[in-house]
């Protein structure tokens, strides 16, 4: 502990000193912004800070005094959760990668490039049904909170998927409706086959009597 006449503090660089999640949060950002190729983090590390993280800091307390480090707070774990994507995208771990980019749309639900990331990334595991959602439900949040919609590059992503969802749709029915018709072919090939054998045995019962 270390105190002056206006504060009192816990040292948490000291050797040995008290656990602390403000603490952990505060090394792995650090680690992050050093470790370039993530090849120190743990990802059991970073889903541990995203348990540890339970909101702003002191919520119910209000003041200018606590604004600073609350927004200081909030934005090392947004960067934690942000760069937390890519980790597992370099270890190959797209479950995470997704929890990871959910979690900054949480805190971020404004955010466009956040969200527009969490749409790749359900595409990326061939779920588009959840990345058009995603876009109907961001789209929706925009017009509601600032009365706009998302931008160009984001509507084109969900243009994209929804034609890739109609192709794929179109292609379904043209399959079930050739089954109709591969069954008549199917018939006729069986009936020519059944003409072809009775003349066949006329013609071995011709050559028996020669």
């Amino acid at each position: 502990i270390t105190s002056t006449t206006d504060t009192l503090s816990l040292n948490s660089q000291k050797s040995g000193g008290p656990f602390t999640d403000i603490g952990q949060l505060e090394d792995m950002s650090e680690r992050l912004r050093r470790d370039a190729e993530f090849e120190a983090i743990d990802l059991a590390d970073l889903r541990d800070l995203m348990l540890l993280y339970k909101g702003d800091l002191a919520p119910t307390i209000a003041g200018e005094w606590i604004d600073p480090p609350r927004r200081r707070l909030r934005d090392l774990f947004i960067d934690c959760v942000d760069r937390g994507v890519d980790v597992a995208l370099a270890l190959h771990d797209a479950d995470s990668a997704v929890d990871f980019a959910r979690r900054q749309v949480e805190l971020e639900p404004l955010h466009e490039s956040a969200n527009r990331r969490l749409m790749l990334l359900y595409i990326d595991q061939g779920d588009r049904a959840h990345a058009v959602q995603h876009y109907l439900s961001f789209k929706s949040l925009l017009q509601t909170e600032l009365g706009v919609t998302p931008s160009e590059e984001t509507r084109a992503l969900y243009d994209a998927q929804r034609r890739d969802d109609r192709q794929w749709r179109v292609a379904a029915v043209d399959d079930d409706n050739s089954t109709p018709d591969l069954r008549q072919r199917l018939q006729s090939m069986k009936a020519l086959t059944a003409d072809l054998s009775s003349q066949i045995n006329d013609l071995l019962r011709q050559m028996d009597k020669i």
